[in-house]
């Protein structure tokens, strides 16, 4: 598809480059599973990312003009390299008269190699240790941290009760083509905050609270969940469309 797409991709007009090539990612991965007996359960990890020849959109021209019906004309290419870095941690405690805290915490960040230096690429706290000293630019639609945090209750063998937040924090740290992407920077229907002179604020933070039960009687499984129980109205980062709002469901399960 990267290799033979023709036409109106969204925000821009893509034509075919038959001698686009795969990126390489080499990736490491150091993790551990901590047991504190009788108190907390961890379970934290760090990766790194290297990619070479990675794939991205440089501008061209389809039977001479360099845009079609207002869309930029763009293919796609192998260009030099990129770093990406990431840190994750999950813990849960030990049940104390049946309850137990559990969570979790993710955070990611990068750089791409650019061609030219570009003032608004924020370097992370790795960036001296694997960019190097060449010009660098923002990943594109990078993801902002993201977190959980529950409690869970089970009186019974019978009963389980879950309540939990879920959110991310904000993402400000945006790729060049996350400012024309309307996904991350309209300020009103089909307007780029760059057409009003406004410098793009990124995705807002957002946070859901949750609620489920559980019931278990010999083969039968009963499930209800309460999901965004404020109905916030939130949108994940490069999501075209808002978040669901306030869902409740419930699921019966029977086992033979």
């Amino acid at each position: 598809q990267e290799t033979t797409v023709l036409g109106d991709t969204g925000n821009f007009y893509e034509v075919p480059n038959p001698e686009l090539g795969p990126e390489r990612s080499d990736t490491f991965e150091l993790g551990a599973k901590v047991d504190w007996a009788e108190v907390i359960r961890l379970q934290p990890a760090l990766w790194l990312s290297l990619v070479s020849d990675r794939i991205t959109r440089e501008a061209s021209t389809w039977g001479g003009v360099d845009e079609i019906e207002g869309k930029e004309v763009r293919r796609r290419v192998n260009r030099d390299g990129a770093y990406f870095y990431g840190a994750d941690l999950g813990f849960e405690t030990h049940r104390w008269q049946g309850a137990s805290l559990h969570g979790s915490i993710s955070v990611v960040d990068g750089g791409i190699a650019s061609d030219a230096p570009d003032e608004r690429f924020v370097e992370g706290p790795l960036h001296g240790l694997l960019g190097g000293s060449g010009d660098y630019e923002n990943p594109r639609r990078l993801p902002p941290a993201a977190y959980t945090l529950g409690l869970r209750y089970a009186p019974a063998q019978a009963w389980v009760f879950r309540f939990y937040i879920a959110g991310a924090a904000k993402q400000t740290k945006l790729g060049p083509d996350d400012r024309s992407d309307l996904r991350i920077c309209e300020v009103e229907r089909g307007t780029l905050a760059s057409q009003r002179g406004l410098d793009c604020r990124g995705t807002a933070g957002w946070a859901t609270y949750n609620a489920a039960v559980t019931y278990r009687y010999e083969t039968m499984t009963l499930d209800v969940t309460a999901l965004n129980l404020t109905d916030e109205r939130y949108r994940r980062h490069g999501s075209g469309v808002p978040a669901p709002g306030f869902d409740f469901g419930a699921q019966l399960t029977l086992e033979y």
